[in-house]
């Protein structure tokens, strides 16, 4: 047996042992974990970046990383492979309730989502955790919520994964320039707002400073080059 497989084996029968289940049962977990969308540029296009320092989330609506090593990746699997993981199966098996107190996690357990809270990624901290307790979830019933988790919510502006896939699918070069509008602090939170512009180069031809609705009306002119943009005349004055 190889070193790998060995770690593989070890891992989950550690974890069984802990839950008082079989390995197979954990490998019943369902669900793949989704990668962060990177061809929709969310920061980019992002108007407000919302962040909370002691948020609940709901565990079944964590999908998904940005870490690009477990992307399709089970999530026994993660328990499986990942470096480390030992140590945190450990401190699982020694605190379980760690995963249901109310305080700010502690180190930091970071999540994002770009779709108002519909899904969540994991961003900085918290791959194994999540993992151990997912595969948790699905053999006990338990850990539905995650509370003092360090969240960070990006509102896109109008058209923004449009023009990002149009965009990539056409190879027009653009890019969008963000200027930080304002920051709103309180306790526990804090909000960015920012204004976009979008440059574009089409067919040879520069367009400075559209917004999100005027690059999406140009770009789907590549699609029917009859079409001419409402807002052309700008240019042609």
């Amino acid at each position: 047996m190889s070193t790998s497989r060995t770690s593989t084996t070890h891992n989950l029968d550690y974890l069984a042992k802990t839950l008082g289940c079989d390995r197979q049962n954990l490998l019943q977990c369902p669900g793949e974990i989704v990668e962060w969308p990177g061809e929709y540029a969310v920061d980019a296009h992002a108007i407000r970046v919302a962040g909370r320092s002691h948020a609940s989330v709901p565990l079944d609506d964590i999908v998904g990383t940005m870490h690009p090593r477990y992307k399709g990746m089970p999530w026994h699997e993660v328990v499986a492979v990942a470096p480390r993981m030992r140590d945190s199966l450990r401190l699982h098996r020694s605190n379980r309730k760690y995963y249901q107190e109310n305080s700010v996690k502690i180190p930091s357990w970071n999540v994002a989502t770009f779709d108002g809270g519909h899904t969540w990624y994991i961003t900085d901290h918290g791959n194994h955790r999540t993992a151990i307790v997912k595969l948790d979830r699905h053999i006990t019933g338990e850990f539905s919520t995650l509370h003092g988790m360090a969240t960070k919510q990006y509102d896109l502006c109008d058209y923004a994964t449009d023009v990002a896939l149009l965009g990539r699918h056409h190879k027009v070069n653009y890019a969008v320039h963000k200027l930080h509008v304002d920051r709103v602090d309180r306790a526990g939170e804090w909000e960015d707002h920012y204004q976009l512009s979008f440059f574009l180069t089409v067919r040879g031809r520069e367009y400075n400073g559209l917004t999100s609705a005027e690059a999406y009306e140009l770009l789907t002119t590549l699609r029917e080059p009859r079409l001419i943009p409402s807002f052309i005349t700008r240019w042609l004055s």
